[in-house]
């Protein structure tokens, strides 16, 4: 079953610069929650029409639909199934960004600082592909954002981390997420800037849905703190713990009482923001969002436009009418996508489908160890603002000022239902 029921989606494998038609089913899943992207096939041991293929873990496999690709990665594990009637093999394979995502940063240097964090990760990606032998195996960078961004600052660079890791911490800090694409390239982008062709509804492309609401993560109150104890009181200084305060008008309504303290970052050395409040509202908006899966299976890996569903774009659905749910979001972020085929249930796509909130970048600071040292350049033009010391009358000030005033007023209720 080397092609699909439609011609612009007939499935090309190329297996180490073979073409493979041996192959029975194969399933394709890509997030933008996880990397890398990851790929299991059961292949047969006939090999029609073309000469038999030797099947080894850390080989090079490309998958397209049509002239699109879907995947791009090498073999982790292969495993040989024998009965009396089947003599199968099954490959798992995850992208080639898994190398990046696995092998630890070879910078061999204590700090790195640059412009954007396009530039903060293009240097650990040129650094991981220099090292790499054939070409087709190197990382590109594909920027979705369209601009700088912040910088990133005089940043101190564990040698245990990896590549992958030390561009996500960052990535966070520059509100951006990452990803890999079909390419096994990285990606860096905003949270749902794209929108993908057409909708899904019943009635219309959808075979099977699934729609979850679980609040066991919800709060109704949310409250950002300086340290999990008054640790100022035995110096006779009562500054305002809680800094950050934010409400679930939602779950509110509900008539519970949940409230979640957690110590928060609160200023950012580099920026001079303070992140307590942006925390405590974030930790409402991202619960509420994730709280919310609703999960389809259509017949086609392509949009209304003929192009791949892909994670991280905006799709409507206007399914809740009919499920008789209160919910009234109508646009979605693709969480994550799964392309099958197969003999049984021939071509599906799964979407795991979310509220965009579910995918706002945390608010985090970067705590500058080297700041001191070379004289408050962190890479900002003119040095990063002081932070005013804790229990000091300009900190109370400010920490009550940032929740619009006493530690009693009422929170920020999150509205973005």
């Amino acid at each position: 079953m080397a092609t699909s029921n439609a011609t612009n989606t007939a499935i090309t494998i190329t297996y180490n610069g073979k073409l493979l038609n041996n192959w029975k089913d194969l399933s394709i899943t890509r997030s933008c929650q996880s990397v890398p992207s990851t790929c299991e096939m059961t292949v047969t041991t006939t090999y029609p029409n073309t000469q038999p293929i030797l099947y080894f873990a850390n080989d090079f496999v490309i998958i397209k639909a049509g002239n699109q690709t879907v995947f791009t990665g090498f073999v982790d594990t292969d495993g040989v199934s024998v009965s009396k009637d089947n003599h199968e093999i099954k490959l798992a394979m995850r992208s080639k960004l898994a190398d990046f995502v696995d092998g630890s940063n070879l910078l061999l240097t204590n700090t790195i600082q640059a412009p954007n964090i396009a530039a903060f990760a293009q240097q650990l990606l040129d650094k991981h592909n220099s090292m790499v032998m054939k070409d087709a195996y190197k990382i590109k960078l594909v920027d979705k954002t369209g601009e700088a961004g912040v910088p990133i600052p005089v940043v101190p660079i564990q040698q245990t981390s990896t590549g992958y890791e030390l561009v996500e911490y960052y990535a966070r800090y520059a509100q951006r997420i990452t990803y890999d694409n079909e390419d096994g390239d990285l990606v860096l982008a905003t949270s749902g800037k794209e929108r993908a062709g057409g909708s899904v509804n019943l009635g219309g492309n959808v075979q099977a849905l699934t729609f979850n609401t679980d609040t066991k993560n919800r709060f109704t109150h949310y409250y950002a703190v300086w340290s999990d104890v008054q640790q100022w009181q035995d110096k006779g200084l009562q500054p305002p713990n809680i800094t950050g305060q934010a409400t679930d008008p939602q779950m509110l309504a509900s008539g519970r009482f949940r409230p979640l303290v957690f110590i928060a970052n609160q200023f950012d050395y580099n920026t001079g923001q303070d992140l307590a409040q942006k925390r405590a509202l974030w930790e409402a908006k991202s619960r509420y969002g994730r709280s919310i899966t609703l999960t389809v299976t259509v017949d086609t890996w392509l949009d209304s436009n003929n192009k791949l569903f892909q994670v991280n774009t905006l799709i409507k659905s206007q399914i809740f009418p009919i499920l008789g749910t209160s919910s009234t979001v109508t646009d979605w972020i693709i969480a994550s996508v799964t392309y099958s085929k197969s003999i049984t249930t021939g071509t599906t796509c799964t979407l795991q489908l979310m509220p965009p909130d579910a995918f706002a970048p945390e608010p985090i600071g970067l705590n500058n160890p080297y700041r001191d040292a070379i004289g408050g350049n962190t890479g900002n033009s003119g040095g990063a603002p002081a932070k005013p010391e804790p229990g000091s009358a300009t900190a109370s000030a400010s920490a009550t000022a940032q929740v619009g005033g006493a530690i009693n007023t009422p929170p920020t209720a999150y509205t973005g239902f």
